[in-house]
């Protein structure tokens, strides 16, 4: 794997991979898949797509992917709304969550919007204040949940109830959900940034032990730590 970027302001980022083999997931982040040789090959709970060359997957829909060719993929994080807006204005009709095309034509285009995404306006903002405070604060480092509940109920005068089903509505995940997303990523800036291997980082990030860390790749990636990261694959 190749991290052509890593933009964690914006919420965007960027990959090549050789071949892309993800078992079952799902993550809080739009993904867009561009593979040579349309064989991609894309499974929902409903349907299975095969001989693809361009797929979108909106956030929060379980997936499995596999194709042995060489592929870009794109990860753009997005409340609902945001990406709904942004799938409108792209004219790319969504069914069941995802869109899919075995040959490019027009499309094309979205390849050099891809690459400029990261000089484009943030997705990931939020439409109420009271879930950009939860989003701003999923940022800060070495979140701990109880500690962070608490804070987040002082600052939005909500109970805990309440604010996870707000949360919940506008990401389309609960709030425990996203702190796992919110540590992987953080797990791969420290890796980036700090050079430092990848379970250290997953300990800094507040993942417990290699288990923990291994579940939650295979839960929101579909991939082990290990097809994750090596001294060879992973890249700036």
């Amino acid at each position: 794997m190749k991290i052509l970027s890593f933009n964690t302001d914006a919420g965007i980022y960027s990959f090549e991979l050789e071949q892309l083999e993800a078992g079952w997931h799902a993550h809080p982040a739009m993904e867009v898949i561009i593979a040579s040789g349309s064989n991609l090959q894309l499974e929902t709970n409903d349907k299975l797509f095969t001989d693809v060359a361009f797929a979108i997957i909106d956030a929060n829909v379980n997936h499995k992917v596999y194709s042995d060719h060489p592929v870009r993929l794109w990860m753009i994080e997005g409340s609902i709304s945001s990406l709904n807006t942004l799938y409108d204005n792209l004219v790319l009709p969504l069914r069941d969550g995802v869109f899919v095309k075995k040959v490019l034509g027009d499309e094309k285009y979205l390849d050099e919007w891809l690459a400029n995404l990261p000089q484009e306006q943030k997705f990931g903002n939020a439409v109420d204040p009271r879930v950009q405070i939860c989003l701003d604060y999923f940022r800060k480092k070495e979140i701990q949940y109880p500690k962070m509940m608490q804070s987040l109920q002082a600052q939005t005068h909500l109970s805990d109830s309440r604010l996870s089903h707000i949360f919940k509505q506008e990401m389309g995940l609960s709030l425990k959900k996203y702190l796992v997303w919110s540590r992987l990523r953080e797990t791969l800036q420290y890796v980036l940034s700090d050079q430092m291997s990848l379970y250290e980082a997953g300990l800094r990030s507040g993942f417990y032990d290699q288990a923990h860390l291994s579940k939650a790749f295979k839960q929101m990636l579909g991939l082990s730590p290990s097809k994750v990261y090596n001294s060879r694959t992973i890249q700036e």
